[in-house]
Protein backbone atom coordinates (compact mmCIF):
# COMPACT_ATOMS: atom_id res chain seq x y z
CA UNK A 1 0.00 0.00 0.00
CA UNK A 2 2.78 2.18 0.70
CA UNK A 3 4.20 1.61 -2.78
CA UNK A 4 1.07 2.83 -4.10
CA UNK A 5 0.97 6.13 -2.37
CA UNK A 6 4.70 6.86 -3.28
CA UNK A 7 3.65 6.05 -7.27
CA UNK A 8 0.81 8.59 -7.25
CA UNK A 9 2.80 10.87 -5.38
CA UNK A 10 5.68 10.40 -8.22
CA UNK A 11 3.06 10.41 -10.72
CA UNK A 12 1.64 13.82 -9.52
CA UNK A 13 5.05 15.69 -9.63
CA UNK A 14 5.71 13.79 -13.09
CA UNK A 15 2.32 15.96 -14.29
CA UNK A 16 3.49 18.78 -12.24
CA UNK A 17 6.80 19.43 -13.91
CA UNK A 18 5.64 18.35 -17.41
CA UNK A 19 3.08 20.87 -17.01
CA UNK A 20 5.72 23.78 -16.34
CA UNK A 21 7.72 22.30 -18.82
CA UNK A 22 5.00 22.88 -21.85
CA UNK A 23 4.14 26.52 -19.97
CA UNK A 24 8.33 26.95 -20.31
CA UNK A 25 8.46 26.25 -24.25
CA UNK A 26 5.05 28.14 -24.67
CA UNK A 27 6.72 31.42 -23.01
CA UNK A 28 9.73 30.78 -24.40
CA UNK A 29 8.22 30.55 -28.25
CA UNK A 30 5.83 33.83 -27.85
CA UNK A 31 6.94 36.11 -30.32
CA UNK A 32 8.49 39.91 -29.09
CA UNK A 33 6.98 42.69 -29.57
CA UNK A 34 7.54 44.37 -33.25
CA UNK A 35 10.07 46.68 -33.16
CA UNK A 36 8.66 50.36 -33.16
CA UNK A 37 10.63 51.13 -36.39
CA UNK A 38 8.91 48.84 -38.31
CA UNK A 39 5.52 50.80 -37.53
CA UNK A 40 6.66 54.26 -38.76
CA UNK A 41 5.14 55.80 -41.67
CA UNK A 42 7.11 57.56 -44.77
CA UNK A 43 5.71 60.48 -46.39
CA UNK A 44 7.36 61.82 -49.86
CA UNK A 45 7.45 65.48 -48.75
CA UNK A 46 6.41 66.95 -51.71
CA UNK A 47 5.20 70.52 -51.83
CA UNK A 48 2.53 72.23 -53.57
CA UNK A 49 5.08 74.39 -56.16
CA UNK A 50 7.80 71.59 -56.27
CA UNK A 51 8.63 70.73 -59.96
CA UNK A 52 7.20 67.50 -61.28
CA UNK A 53 11.00 66.06 -61.26
CA UNK A 54 11.91 67.20 -57.71
CA UNK A 55 8.25 66.10 -56.65
CA UNK A 56 8.76 62.32 -58.62
CA UNK A 57 12.07 62.23 -56.60
CA UNK A 58 10.82 63.14 -53.34
CA UNK A 59 8.04 60.11 -53.92
CA UNK A 60 10.39 57.73 -55.03
CA UNK A 61 13.31 58.18 -52.49
CA UNK A 62 10.08 58.28 -49.30
CA UNK A 63 8.98 54.47 -51.81
CA UNK A 64 12.72 53.40 -51.77
CA UNK A 65 13.13 53.49 -48.13
CA UNK A 66 9.28 52.27 -47.22
CA UNK A 67 10.32 49.23 -49.03
CA UNK A 68 13.90 48.70 -47.28
CA UNK A 69 11.58 49.28 -44.09
CA UNK A 70 9.15 46.23 -45.38
CA UNK A 71 12.18 44.33 -46.35
CA UNK A 72 13.82 44.64 -43.05
CA UNK A 73 10.69 44.18 -40.82
CA UNK A 74 9.80 41.24 -42.69
CA UNK A 75 12.98 39.12 -41.93
CA UNK A 76 13.10 40.31 -38.38
CA UNK A 77 9.50 38.58 -38.39
CA UNK A 78 10.54 35.63 -40.14
CA UNK A 79 13.78 34.79 -38.26
CA UNK A 80 12.05 35.56 -35.16
CA UNK A 81 9.08 32.81 -35.45
CA UNK A 82 11.81 30.92 -37.24
CA UNK A 83 13.54 30.72 -33.67
CA UNK A 84 10.59 30.55 -31.37
CA UNK A 85 8.74 27.88 -33.86
CA UNK A 86 10.96 25.72 -35.42
CA UNK A 87 9.39 23.13 -38.13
Amino acid sequence: MDKAYADKAKAGVVGEALTEADRAVAEARRMPDFPGDCRRHHFSGVKLGDKLGVANKKADLALGDANKQTDACAAWYDGTKAAREPK
